[in-house]
């Protein structure tokens, strides 16, 4: 019996050790977003390095709304 007793002890202790945030360092739940952001941007900007940017000019959209469309002729 009294070996578990010991064992919740330790138990116990672990708990407590884990729950206490190391050395009395507090945590900034803000910091470690904009940290988490920061990371996340460069894995991203990194994956980019190597794609293409297509070098052609895309067309703009006409500036009229197109009424008619010419006829087809099936044979």
């Amino acid at each position: 019996m009294d070996e578990i007793r010991d064992q919740m002890a330790v138990s116990n202790e672990i708990s407590e050790a884990i729950a206490r945030p190391a050395l009395g360092i507090e945590v900034d739940d803000d910091e470690l977003l904009e940290e988490l952001q920061q990371l996340e941007q460069e894995e991203l900007d990194s994956k980019l390095v190597g794609v293409d940017v297509p070098s052609q000019r895309v067309p703009t959209v006409a500036d009229r709304r197109i009424t008619s469309f010419p006829l087809v002729r099936l044979l």
